[in-house]
């Protein structure tokens, strides 16, 4: 029995039908019998519990009630604030990252399909037939060998490494977002009920959490003669980033467009975005939902006013973090995330107060405010210019946001006078530095 595969050892592989990723099998203490080249335990019915199976990345069960419940307060904040689309968004978001909700093994009951003609410490040995239920609605199963990556167990069996919750792939939130979250999650778990506070502080989280993104989804067909400019013209069909085939295609008929002098101020700054409607980006056009590619433009023009990069290649790297199609803008992580490929110093400030924002932006070289009210959500690149000599305020230029040159004053006048006057709900801002 010993030399048989069929048999289950320490470090062979398991996976489960609701897990994102496959995982390692663990045994504290060995049941007296080895097995294979490296002589590692052979497993019995009875490992079963958190220290055998630790974690298979993320769960999708719709069985799991911590994933359901921050599907529901994800789906509630949707309908608060106006936006119809329900369950697409929610699961786009948990497919990006958003809202993962973390593997934690329930399988209070032993392996079945096991060989009950081998007894090891009073329980049947597994087999590679051998399956076990999560009550989280998955089953848990052993990978088949043929599967396996190249070499991978040979490297783990040779270190001696227990499979930790280091190994799931980390969220695309950033820590302080993701302890946001779970803590307000927890206040509600420990009243016993949503309570109002715990639950706005847990959707604040989930607003918040939507600026760490890192990459968008390419999933429907595209249709080249049918671009939104307007929310009516959404279709779910549309509702999705492109391919890269078809950003490349966006590109060669960018390239072909200029900026209309009146959309630009006299330094090259992108002013007036509802000029820009030759100029495709994902399924719309730049008119209607490249806000997140001008700001990025005008921010890179603020860092380097003899730049080489051009407004179509800006909008071609935008593309990929585009979500629904741009009906609700670009991920706000985009223009960050390239800032800092292209060599600059990116960090990223929560606040909501508009002196404690002055004074960081004052600080830095330039950047980007990027603002959610109930109507839409909106970027706008801006730099310090100078300081108020009556009170004392920095003073900064705004580009893109009252459409016309020489947008200066104070980032609490910018917070209070948004061009369309509606409040909003919640902001990020992107600080940029030379390094």
């Amino acid at each position: 029995m010993a030399d048989d595969p069929k048999y289950i050892t320490r470090l062979m592989r398991i996976r489960c039908s609701k897990g994102t990723m496959d995982n390692y099998i663990n045994v504290g203490t060995d049941h007296g019998v080895l097995a294979g080249a490296e002589q590692q335990p052979v497993l019995n019915a009875n490992d079963h519990t958190e220290e055998n199976i630790i974690h298979c990345g993320n769960c999708e069960s719709d069985e799991n009630p911590e994933r359901m419940f921050r599907k529901g307060l994800a789906s509630d904040l949707m309908e608060s604030v106006g936006i119809f689309f329900g369950d697409l968004i929610t699961d786009a978001l948990e497919d990006m990252g958003i809202m993962t909700c973390k593997c934690k093994p329930n399988t209070p009951v032993p392996w079945i399909y096991t060989n009950e003609s081998n007894i090891l410490e009073g329980a049947p040995a597994l087999t590679m037939e051998s399956k076990v239920a999560c009550r989280y609605g998955g089953v848990i199963e052993f990978v088949p060998l043929d599967q396996y990556p190249p070499e991978e167990p040979e490297a783990m069996a040779e270190q001696e490494e227990e499979a930790t919750e280091e190994d799931v792939p980390p969220d695309t939130v950033k820590e302080e977002v993701t302890a946001a979250l779970e803590a307000a999650m927890k206040a509600i778990a420990d009243t016993g009920e949503g309570g109002k506070e715990a639950v706005q502080r847990a959707q604040q989280a989930m607003l918040d959490a939507v600026a760490d993104v890192q990459s968008g989804k390419s999933m429907a067909p595209y249709n080249r003669t049918e671009l939104m400019d307007n929310i009516s013209d959404f279709t779910i069909e549309k509702g999705f980033s492109i391919t890269d085939e078809q950003r490349m295609i966006n590109y060669a008929h960018n390239m072909q467009v200029s900026i209309p002098s009146k959309a630009l101020d006299s330094n090259g700054q992108i002013i007036d975005q509802s000029l820009l409607k030759n100029f495709y980006i994902n399924n719309s056009t730049v008119a209607y939902s490249g806000c997140g590619a001008v700001s990025l433009y005008n921010t890179i023009k603020i860092l380097d006013p003899d730049t080489e990069i051009t407004f179509p290649q800006v909008i071609y790297w935008m593309e990929p973090y585009g979500v629904l199609n741009n009906a609700l803008g670009a991920l706000p992580t985009g223009p960050g995330d390239i800032l800092e490929k292209l060599g600059y110093e990116v960090t990223y400030s929560y606040s909501h107060d508009p002196t404690e924002i002055a004074s960081k932006a004052a600080q830095a070289d330039a950047a980007i405010s990027y603002y959610m009210t109930p109507e839409y959500f909106h970027f706008v690149a801006f730099q310090p210019v100078s300081t108020d000599t009556a009170n004392g305020q920095p003073i900064f230029e705004f580009y893109n946001e009252l459409t016309t040159e020489g947008d200066q004053r104070s980032y609490e006048d910018f917070q209070t006078d948004k061009h369309s006057g509606a409040k909003e709900w919640a902001s990020i801002t992107i600080l940029v530095e030379r390094k």
